[in-house]
């Protein structure tokens, strides 16, 4: 064999086996990109699968915030009814401390008038004298508003 024969026949060989090489990494290329979009195609389902639990989630979600909208609007709403009954609490006080004030005046002006029941200078009942027209048991209030048993002095003794 000619030295220009045997370098053909390298030539041939490298070039058969350069086609060999690129055949079998094209099939290891195919089985790779196989295997990856199996691979993908799993990872797909398991996203589907996963959609399915976020979307459940975002409903729930949902839901609670629109029971917890609901309920925040219910307690709003009672903050703001017991203010307005804290706001007539506070009028029906005033109002009744004024009523008790105008009945403690007509009573002293009463007593005052009353020939029968011995008063101080500004017409005060002396507390020693009682009225045959009050009940014993019954609590009464000084002009001052001071709620004191029958049996007390005006100093609360």
């Amino acid at each position: 064999m000619s030295k220009t024969q045997l370098t053909w026949l390298i030539v041939v060989a490298a070039i058969v086996l350069l086609l060999v090489v690129l055949v079998m990494a094209r099939a290891a290329r195919a089985r790779r990109e196989e295997a990856n979009r199996a691979e993908a195609a799993k990872i797909r389902e398991q996203a589907a699968e996963h959609e399915r639990l976020v979307e459940e989630r975002q409903a729930k979600a949902d839901e609670t915030e629109a029971q917890y909208r609901k309920t925040q609007a219910e307690a709003d709403e009672a903050a703001a009814r017991a203010r307005q009954i804290r706001t007539e609490h506070e009028r029906d006080q005033e109002s009744l401390g004024q009523a008790q004030a105008a009945h403690a005046e007509q009573l002293r002006r009463a007593d005052a008038l009353d020939p029968d029941v011995p008063t101080d200078k500004e017409g005060h009942r002396l507390e020693e004298a009682r009225p045959a027209y009050r009940d014993e048991t019954e609590a009464s209030t000084d002009v001052e508003g001071t709620a004191h048993d029958e049996g007390s002095t005006a100093r609360g003794v």
